[in-house]
Parts: structure tokens; C-alpha cells; sequence
């Protein structure tokens, strides 16, 4: 649910523009009791898409996906009692193409049977 759209604005927004060498990579790791997904690209970065969004249109784009994302996590974190959150960062900073990383964190408790809550 949370998972598939940045994954999916990684290849789509991301490097589908790109000519050669399209990297996308997908980290999944637990650090204590917190789940923390990762979705990287190669691709030309928020500030570049915003910039040729803006020139091909006239105007700014108006993307939905953040609110979207938003709006599942916060009725995650209430059904599951839980605190997730998500956040973008620019993969190399730097650089004309900055790339992306879309990052989840989901926290979780463990219970006394050592098994995972409800996720």
C-alpha cells in the first residue's frame, strides 16, 4: 500500500527519461524496532523535474502523491498504533541529476512471543 507508489515514481518520474543507466535500488532493513524501506533512482531529482515540469506547462505541476502518501500513513499509524513516516531526499546533492531517495520508516513492537505486530 505504502510501498508500490514510490516505487513506481521512481521509474516513472525518475529515470524513464534517461537515456543509459537507469538505476533504481530498493533497501529494506530493520535497525532495532523500526522497519526502514528505501527506494532510490538515478534520475534527474525533484528541482530538475519541477524546473521542466514548470517549462513544458506554463505553470507548476500539482502533484497529489505526497497527500496521498500522507494521508495512508496517518491512517496506518492510527489503525496499527504505530509511527510511521516518510520523507525524500535528494540522492546527490550536488549534482544536475540529484537522483532521489524516497524513505519509510515503520516502527513495530515485538511481542513477548517474538513474533512482529500486525504489519
Amino acid at each position: 500500500m505504502m510501498l508500490q507508489p514510490l516505487v513506481e515514481n521512481a521509474i516513472i518520474h525518475g529515470v524513464s527519461s534517461l537515456k543509459n543507466k537507469r538505476i533504481n535500488i530498493l533497501k529494506i532493513e530493520r535497525v532495532k524496532n523500526i522497519l526502514i524501506l528505501k527506494v532510490e533512482d538515478n534520475g534527474v531529482g525533484r528541482k530538475e523535474l519541477a524546473l521542466s515540469r514548470k517549462n513544458q506547462k506554463g505553470g507548476m505541476h500539482k502533484s497529489f502523491a505526497n497527500q496521498i502518501m500522507k494521508e495512508r500513513i496517518d491512517i496506518f499509524n492510527y489503525l496499527q498504533d504505530t509511527m510511521t513516516n516518510f520523507y525524500m531526499e535528494d540522492v546527490f546533492p550536488n549534482k544536475k541529476h540529484s537522483g532521489k531517495r524516497s524513505i519509510l520508516t515503520i516502527s513495530f513492537r515485538e511481542e513477548k512471543s517474538g513474533t512482529i505486530n500486525k504489519l
